[in-house]
């Protein structure tokens, strides 16, 4: 299993605590925060692919928001998780999950969208 994807899930998970949806260079910014580098958009795509795939995640306007399930698994577990054992938590989950990578689906940001993204994450960032 790609650990983007369990990055990426728990990126949206903590954003989303704060907002509703979530724009794109607020996951990139956790993202890098926990993990010290960012994503390349392939690494991006498939995991967001996957993760809408399995249902845990909805693309509305160009900003993500975790599903229902994703939210009630999240409710699931001790609120005493730090980080990386969430993260050990999410990792664990996705590996029981099915296979459904091959199942076709329209990724809704494009690599124009994701570098601006980038942009704006680096521009808030100095």
């Amino acid at each position: 299993m790609n650990p983007t994807t369990a990055l990426l899930l728990q990126g949206i998970l903590h954003c989303a605590e704060r907002d509703e949806e979530v724009p794109l260079y607020k996951v990139l910014a956790f993202f890098d925060y926990v993990n010290h580098s960012l994503p390349t958009y392939q690494e991006f795509k498939e995991s967001m692919q996957r993760a809408i795939n399995l249902g845990l995640i909805e693309i509305r306007d160009g900003d993500v928001q975790p599903s229902i399930s994703f939210k009630i698994w999240r409710e699931s577990k001790p609120d005493s998780l730090n980080l990386h054992q969430e993260r050990n938590e999410l990792t664990q989950f996705l590996s029981y999950q099915p296979k459904l990578d091959a199942k076709p689906v329209f990724v809704l940001v494009t690599e124009r969208e994701y570098q601006d993204a980038l942009e704006m994450y680096h521009r808030k960032k100095e």
